[in-house]
This record gives structure tokens, sequence and C-alpha cells, in this order.
């Protein structure tokens, strides 16, 4: 039989058992880094060509009492970050098939152009204005938003693509007690949460942003308001179900992993068996017989004798948290270290 083979066929074999699979999912640091770098480079190119059609005047402005031009400055950091990105391309770069000190330094290069690029917002603040957003303390570092009572805190977002878009974000805070309004001071749907860490929170907000559009959200910490969160931590009782609503069901196993997940409105369900496995790969051997390929980073080659077998021994409990709320609800596993 012969068939026509069309469009991608990956993964292929060039020799027995040799499949080009490897560099889809190696280093998945570095493909993280990467799709940041692209991801801050687009919205920010966007932000400067609206402040330019809107400011243009402005931009030629000096910038700290040196006689070059503000834009030159922009326009040059935007570069060196595209530069950045673009080197990461090369087919040993975003694949992760360079050798470990290589691909440190692809990762070390975009970051650095990364933290470059953002701490030229407080710079440009002058050109968002028209968004309604003045930056003028600005730190990218800090993931976690500091609140206590009367203390409000101002957040933009942007939306980058071509069509609208109604998500929910997750912004860590420290404080539980809060109030979330739109930028034309309206409430909005939100929701605080637990974590496993007692001194922070996930604060949930429903953004509705328009295509290419801006939208603040105005985040005030009050007093205290009673909040209702469940956390039923470790089960091991595996008829229990774990979670479940009008529309799905989660069951654990005796070991703590999902062994089913159920549609109940359509009475649909699928059995589970999670783990990580592990393959052992081939090494070239005098009993290989001529055969040199082994498994590297462009191939992924298994043993000929080898099976899967399970990262963890099946005695090893999973811990399962669960932080229901009216909008968001998580399932949070903690598996043993490997």
């Amino acid at each position: 039989l012969r068939y026509p083979v069309q469009g991608d066929f990956f993964p292929y074999a060039d020799g027995k058992d040799a499949y080009w699979t490897g560099f889809y999912t190696s280093r998945p640091y570095l493909k993280r880094v990467i799709r940041l770098g692209e991801s801050i480079s687009r919205d920010l190119e966007i932000f400067y060509a609206n402040a330019w059609l809107a400011v243009g005047d402005k931009v030629l402005q000096p910038s700290g009492g040196h006689n070059e031009p503000l834009s030159n400055e922009i326009e040059n950091q935007l570069t060196n970050l595209r530069r950045a990105v673009a080197r990461t391309q090369h087919h040993d770069g975003v694949t992760g098939t360079s050798r470990e000190q290589v691909v440190n330094w692809y990762a070390n290069d975009v970051e650095t152009e990364v933290n470059n690029t953002l701490w030229l917002l407080p710079k440009i603040s002058p050109l968002l204005d028209f968004y309604g957003l003045p930056i003028k303390n600005f730190d990218h570092k800090n993931t976690l938003l500091e609140l206590k009572e009367g203390v409000q805190i101002q957040i933009g977002f942007f939306n980058s693509l071509g069509w609208d878009r109604n998500e929910w974000f997750c912004i860590c805070v420290d404080y539980k007690y809060l109030l979330v309004t739109s930028d034309d001071g309206e409430d909005i749907a939100y929701q605080v949460s637990d974590t496993l860490d007692n001194k922070m929170f996930n604060l949930f907000i429903q953004v509705s942003i328009k295509a290419l559009g801006f939208k603040t959200y105005t985040i005030k910490g009050i007093k205290d308001i009673e909040f209702e969160f469940m956390n039923l931590g470790t089960r091991d009782d595996h008829t229990t179900t774990l979670y479940s609503t009008d529309i799905i069901e989660i069951g654990i196993s005796e070991d703590g992993r999902i062994n089913k997940m159920s549609n109940v409105h359509q009475k649909l369900s699928i059995q589970l068996d999670q783990n990580f496995m592990l393959y052992q790969s081939w090494q070239w051997s005098q009993e290989s017989r001529g055969d040199y390929q082994n498994s590297g980073a462009y191939i992924f080659r298994p043993s000929t004798d080898s099976v899967a077998k399970p990262w963890f021994e099946n005695d090893e409990i999973v811990r399962n948290t669960v932080v229901k709320g009216e909008y968001v609800t998580e399932i949070i596993q903690e598996f043993p270290a490997f």
C-alpha cells in the first residue's frame, strides 16, 4: 500500500525508532522566555505607534537632558529586543538542541533586552496619557501587589489582538478584602481566593477589552468582608469525588491522582491514569551492530527493549487542594519531589 504524504507529517523517523520529535518540548523555559519577548515587543510597538500618532511632536523631544530624541532611544531598544528574539530563531536556538551554556546565553540575552525594554515605560508615560493611564511608579519585577485598607492601585490591561477578549485574569495580592471597579466606576465581577501560601491570595478579575483596546481597573483595599473558601486538603478515598458541579465531576484514586472526569450534563465519562513517565534512551554499544544513532537533542529514540516507567512509586501520595469560589474554582495538585 502507498499513502500520499500531504502537509505536516511529523514525527517522522529517518532510522529504526529514530523519531525527530525531541525539539518540540525540550528546554521549555527557553521557549517561554522567547514567547514573552515576542509578546512584549509586539505590545510596546503598538503602544509606541499609537503614541506617535497621538503626540508625535512630543516624541521628538530630547529626554533626560540628552540631545538624543526620546524616539531614538525607544526605537533603538525595541530594535535590540527584536534582534534578541530573532537570534533565538536559529535552528539550534528555539529548538533547544544546543549545549546547555548556549541555551543559557540565548535565555539571558532575551531576558536582558526584555528588562531594558520594560524600563522604558516610565520614560514614555507622557505619551500614554491618551490611554488614561499615566505611569509614574512602575516595577515590572514585583509580581505581588501590596494592598491594605484604604490603599488603591490602578492596573492597565491591553489587548494586542484584532478581536475582542473576555477573560479571567489572575493577580497575586497580599490582602483579601478588596473592591474592584472598572475605569468608568462600575463594579465588575471578581473573586479573591486562598492559595497554598498563607500570606498570598489570588485575585481573579473578569477583563473585557475591545480589539487593540486598553482598559484600566482600580483595586482598593476595604474593611473586612466575609469570603467563603473551601480547602479539602488531602483526599485518600478513591470513591470520593474531588469536585463536582452541575456540569463536571472529577474523581480521584486512593493515591490522590485524578482517575475520572465526567460531563454530568451529557452523561459522558473518561477514565484517566495520571502520571509522569520515563523512557530509557538508546545508547550505542557493540551489540547494536553498527547502528550509531543515539538518542539526542534532535531525536527522541527510546531503547528497543524499554517500556515507559512511572516516575513515582504507586504508594506515593499526591496532595489535592480545592479552592472553591463563586466564579472560579481551582484544583491544586502537589506531586512528590522528582
